[in-house]
């Protein structure tokens, strides 16, 4: 017996991409050709060409309730190509589709919730070639969910014989308190839950390395929906060939992918602003040319790609590639943004880390306010224990501030940064240019 399944992980059908620039527009792509439906769709798709005995999804399949009717019309979509296709589609209600995801699968036929009204439920599925395999999960009934649901995964609930048991579940590995069905990731391991041959959890966006002998981990999001979301997203194609014998393969055909990429300016020698905006319009031109290239082999799925650069790398005039960074950041539109064998990339933000080229190991001897700031930066570059505890600081600080009520308006991404060490760094390296800045003065000159 082998069995073939597509697990899903958070599709988030309603929600749409964000971050995408006005440069699209010139583009044959729209928005809702990179977003969560086609995704959905694109995955129905492969397995069907695939001939797959089952579709699994990992719950989050809806993004919120008012969702749920856009969601019901592409879900039923899907799911009735799979129905035709002779291939049976089963979830789990995650934590964001406890009203959505009932109420879509009231709608539309054939589809089969899993551990619906919070209590483990078992499927047997039969394959293709007459064989089968049993499949268990457990749903979400709340939005919030403080307990341990594999704590009531019960051994009466699996058969003992040479068939493959696989689980699916929502939840949040790894935490021992959590809203969202905490479970240690030892839990898996111990037990009843020891006896299923693979666990694919929903949840995480980020997914799991799960190419190994006994896959548990996240799925990921189908499609990255935003740049917090970097890499290869996609479903996982799982094949069972009997007790404690899962081979798994993420398929990556998420139609949006966000990237973070880093770009040296190091070696660069510029005299004025205009002439660090051309080098790194330059520079990001060619960055675009190649991320598309290190797609090529998922080019036929691969729409657009959204890179993150980080500019990096010591220079001789790190105010004008400051200033070229920034006027290149205040409009997408000055930043390159190109399509390349019918796919579209563009870099969505610039993360400037370009430094002056002091030898900071000198000036950091000594006790005076550049040798002090000098060892402060050294500490943060080097993640000393000094610089980890400077960074764990900051980041307090920050939330105190971001959580007043005058910011609440903004994204979560504007007021919480994600990367303390570079702003950290950028801070340091300012207030040690004005400090030299000062030191270089005659004596009794004022500071501009």
């Amino acid at each position: 017996m082998t069995a073939r399944v597509l697990f899903i992980g958070d599709i988030h059908l309603g929600r749409r991409p964000g971050h995408l620039p006005e440069a699209l527009q010139t583009c044959k792509w729209s928005p809702a050709d990179l977003g969560p439906v086609a995704a959905w769709l694109a995955a129905v798709k492969h397995a069907i060409d695939e001939q797959v005995d089952a579709v699994v999804l990992a719950g989050d399949v809806v993004d919120c309730v008012e969702d749920r009717f856009e969601a019901a019309q592409q879900l039923e979509r899907g799911l009735t190509a799979l129905a035709e296709a002779a291939i049976p589609c089963f979830s789990v209600i995650g934590n964001h589709d406890v009203e959505a995801l009932p109420r879509t699968a009231d709608l539309i036929k054939g589809f089969d919730l899993l551990g619906r009204g919070g209590s483990w439920q078992r499927r047997r599925v039969t394959t293709r070639d007459g064989g089968y395999f049993d499949l268990v999960g457990w749903s979400f009934t709340k939005s919030i969910e403080s307990n341990n649901p594999l704590a009531d995964l019960r051994s009466e609930l699996l058969e003992p014989g040479e068939h493959p048991c696989v689980g699916v579940l929502h939840c949040d590995m790894g935490a021992r308190k959590s809203k969202y069905a905490p479970v240690p990731r030892a839990a898996f391991d111990s037990g009843v839950a020891a006896k299923v041959d693979a666990w694919f959890l929903g949840h995480v966006h980020k997914p799991s390395d799960l190419c190994v002998s006994r896959p548990v981990g996240y799925l990921g999001a189908l499609t990255g929906l935003d740049p917090g979301e970097p890499g290869v997203h996609g479903p996982w194609l799982a094949t069972l060939h009997g007790r404690a014998a899962v081979e798994v393969e993420q398929v990556p055909l998420a139609p949006l992918r966000w990237e973070r990429i880093t770009i040296s300016v190091e070696g660069i020698e510029i005299d004025s602003r205009q002439q660090a905006e051309d080098e790194l319009y330059r520079l990001l031109t060619e960055a675009n040319a190649q991320a598309v290239s290190a797609v090529s082999a998922h080019i036929n799925w691969v729409r657009a790609i959204g890179l993150r650069v980080t500019i990096t790398g010591r220079s001789n005039n790190p105010g004008a590639w400051h200033q070229a960074i920034e006027t290149l950041q205040a409009s997408s539109q000055r930043r390159p943004a190109r399509e390349i064998d019918e796919c579209f990339c563009f870099v969505e933000k610039l993360m400037d880390e370009v430094r002056p080229a002091h030898d900071l190991e000198l000036l950091a001897k000594g006790t005076d306010p550049v040798a002090l700031l000098a060892q402060r930066i050294l500490d943060i570059e080097g993640g000393s224990e000094r610089g980890q505890r400077l960074l764990h600081e900051a980041s307090i600080r920050f939330k105190k501030l971001t959580n007043q009520g005058q910011w609440t308006d903004l994204d979560y991404e504007e007021r919480e940064p994600l990367d303390y060490r570079s702003l950290l760094l950028r801070a340091g390296y300012s207030s040690l240019e004005q400090l030299l800045g000062q030191a270089e003065q005659p004596s009794g000159a004022s500071p501009t």
